[in-house]
């Protein structure tokens, strides 16, 4: 979108421990939006049971992409993620063109602000198999009156705080410069709820009820997709918040994401493992 202006973007991805070249493995794209180019190692810590950890991804199978996302790369004059379906393209085709992921076998995810990003991309893009959203919102319109998930019943006061989000000029990765007064149209344009006869992939939301996101708007997001014939399916976890933290629910999370993920884009079995009982690797 900027003829004569060429710009190095750099991600990692984290492979499948003996992943064989010659067979390109499923993969997950995490998405979120301002995500910083980098290949920082990461080290796996056992301190606190991480549910949304990358190697477990890779312990299944499956490879694992960050895809950087700076935020003057991804905003438009349509929006603020407005440039990211673009971007996640270009970030597909030079994996692609790597043979680092199989082209037929591609899954979108997001988490936080990347749910609401992952949503808007699968309705704006194709060459994705499924997609996975969770603890996000989906409607910008009534996310920017709505109030702030739990913490409206524990402090009051916080009520109207979703509004600095899209009033901002600037620092927000979601920033309009306008209220909905004054520029209805523009929030109705850049939500995904609006955008689910768009999303023709198996979508899986997730959601918690004492999130700070909340879960109403996941409600509206499975309705507006089942409405419109989308195989999507929902999950929430009570009393849990912004992710979650129980080992049942860890467990239980990652056997429906074995699931979803075994039915839409299947993993081969890392070498020497054996498949669960969830139906994945």
């Amino acid at each position: 979108a900027r003829p004569g202006r060429t710009r190095i973007v750099t991600s990692c991805i984290l492979m499948p421990p003996g992943q064989a070249p010659a067979s390109p493995p499923p993969m997950i794209l995490d998405i979120y939006p301002g995500a910083r180019p980098g290949c920082t190692a990461r080290t796996p810590r056992l301190a606190y049971p991480d549910p949304h950890s990358p190697y477990l991804w890779a312990a299944r199978g499956y490879a694992y992409a960050r895809i950087a996302a700076p935020r003057d790369l991804i905003r438009t004059e349509a929006g603020p993620i407005a440039g990211l379906p673009d971007m996640v393209g270009a970030a597909r085709q030079a994996i692609l063109a790597a043979g680092l992921a199989d082209p037929d076998r591609l899954v979108l995810h997001g988490l936080s602000q990347g749910a609401v990003s992952a949503l808007h991309v699968a309705a704006k893009t194709e060459g994705f198999a499924a997609v996975i959203a969770q603890n996000g919102w989906a409607d910008l319109m009534s996310h920017y009156f709505g109030p702030p998930g739990i913490h409206a019943d524990l402090y009051p006061d916080l009520l109207g705080t979703n509004m600095p989000r899209y009033e901002a000029g600037a620092g927000s990765d979601f920033a309009m410069g306008q209220t909905p007064f004054e520029a209805a149209e523009r929030y109705v344009r850049n939500s995904p709820l609006l955008m689910a006869g768009e999303i023709r992939i198996p979508v899986l939301l997730v959601h918690t009820d004492m999130d700070g996101f909340p879960k109403s708007q996941f409600d509206q997001m499975y309705a507006a997709l089942a409405r419109q014939g989308n195989p999507v399916r929902y999950v929430w976890y009570a009393g849990e918040g912004h992710g979650i933290s129980s080992p049942a629910n860890i467990r239980d999370l990652w056997e429906r994401l074995a699931r979803f993920t075994g039915e839409t884009v299947p993993a081969p079995p890392p070498a020497g493992s054996a498949p669960d009982q969830a139906g994945g690797p």
